[in-house]
């Protein structure tokens, strides 16, 4: 991470040429990730803080649950 903090730093949305450089480095990072816990690349979330990722599966979880509550019959 420190050379995409001190100098290789872009956003990754972006379309110049930083933010397509950093872009590459986030999804060889998530195809790592997703490689070492046997998932698929797009399960692989990183998020910018913990309050963030803590929401994200929260929201995960509500979303889940729902889903099974209209399935079960009731």
């Amino acid at each position: 991470m420190l050379p995409w903090l001190a100098e290789n730093y872009g956003n990754p949305s972006s379309m110049h040429e930083d933010g397509r450089r950093a872009r590459m480095a986030i999804d060889e990072a998530r195809e790592t990730v997703a490689a070492a816990l046997g998932c698929e690349f797009a399960e692989v979330v990183f998020t910018s803080s913990g309050t963030e990722a803590a929401n994200l599966a929260i929201v995960g979880a509500a979303l889940n649950y729902r889903a099974i509550a209209v399935r079960e019959p009731s």
